[in-house]
């Protein structure tokens, strides 16, 4: 199934490509890389199925506002003396409401047998012009689809009566039936006139003699990578869409977003073996650490005791002995976690009421005995 394409050339650059011989509607198209369903595709078609929906028009047929995305001088029809004269480039609004389903994309195989497509196949076949489209696999894994020599595919398509277009599609070949088991239907340059022209050409001859033979092996052309999750937002139309997995990641360790996603205790070393260097964002920031910690230790501190290493050998007052300046003394941070003193053998206080102590400071008989 495909149901994203991109298409982010200018109107006049695709009917260069198309070699149309003149574009219509060009005010309804918005390029975008990252293009879906009701939005307006770059379409090739037949100048006969264009002149019948004209004459719609003319007879006040099926008129419905539409909102222009396009270039509003691009509304009149474009004329180019260079292309093909039997060629319009249109811009069709992706999508058909078939009765209850809304229908973007059709089994190639299965067209003739459904009524739906029965009065389309041999009347208004198409053919949507883009630079490529977008495939999921089933890991929901985006991946990217272009040509690898042009700017451009061709996917065969139909349109209806009520001016919309479904793209047509076909069981994936050779590895890319990794990613999805369909692939849209495309089309060599030599098949373009014959796909568009419906009076001579039948439906189920063109697609057993040319679209699906093993001749017409433009699928062999693709080239297809792994991209970002940007695709997978639908409101992002940015080139974005199109970045790889890997600059996705350069563009995560830029923006420092990676630094909150690598595992405690330090990064792994680089594969190359080269020591990885700070910027100067980093280093600056750093900076402004150290700076704050410094700060932080040159405060007095206020939550502070005092408690005695070594107690006098000869004490006559313990009182007197926990307040002498000869006692050497440290500074412990007041913390709520963390106990004011290790052992209570330390404080002489706790010491008198365990009886390991007389009131004049000396060990009492009773803990020389116990000890």
């Amino acid at each position: 199934m495909c149901g994203r394409v991109l298409s982010s050339l200018n109107p006049r650059r695709l009917m260069q490509l198309a070699a149309a011989g003149r574009m219509r509607n060009g005010d309804r198209y918005g390029s975008s890389f990252n293009m879906c369903p009701t939005n307006y595709l770059p379409t090739i078609r037949h100048t006969s199925n264009v002149n019948a929906a004209d004459s719609k028009k003319c007879n006040g047929e099926d008129q419905k506002e539409e909102v222009r995305y396009g270039d509003p001088s691009l509304a009149e029809e474009v004329i180019n003396e260079e292309g093909k004269p039997n060629r319009v480039l249109d811009f069709v609004k992706w999508g058909h409401q078939g009765g209850p389903f809304f229908v973007i994309n059709a089994r190639v195989e299965e067209m003739t047998e459904k009524p739906m497509f029965k009065g389309v196949i041999n009347r208004s076949r198409c053919v949507v012009i883009v630079e490529g489209y977008y495939e999921w696999n089933p890991k929901k894994e985006p991946y990217c689809h272009k040509h690898k020599e042009k700017e451009y595919l061709l996917m065969a398509g139909v349109t209806f009566r009520d001016e919309t277009v479904i793209l047509l599609t076909r069981e994936s070949k050779d590895d890319l039936g990794a990613i999805h088991h369909r692939m849209p239907v495309l089309l060599n340059e030599d098949l373009v006139d014959m796909w568009l022209d419906c009076e001579h050409y039948d439906f189920r001859t063109l697609l057993d003699k040319y679209v699906l033979d093993k001749s017409n092996d433009v699928w062999e052309h693709l080239n297809y990578y792994r991209i970002g999750p940007a695709v997978n937002d639908i409101k992002n139309k940015t080139e974005e869409c199109i970045h790889s997995l890997e600059q996705h990641k350069q563009k995560l360790d830029k923006t420092g977003i990676m630094r909150f996603m690598k595992k405690p205790g330090g990064t792994a070393a680089p594969k190359d073996g080269k020591k990885e260097v700070p910027s100067d964002v980093q280093v600056a920031i750093q900076q402004d650490l150290n700076k704050e910690a410094k700060k932080e230790e040159a405060k007095p501190s206020t939550n502070t005791f005092k408690t005695s290493e070594a107690v006098n050998s000869n004490p006559t007052n313990t009182k007197s002995n926990l307040s002498s300046t000869n006692t050497r003394a440290k500074k412990i941070k007041f913390s709520d976690r963390t106990p004011l003193i290790e052992s209570a053998d330390d404080n002489p206080t706790q010491r008198l009421k365990r009886g390991k102590m007389n009131e004049e400071g000396q060990e009492s008989p009773q803990a020389k005995l116990l000890s």
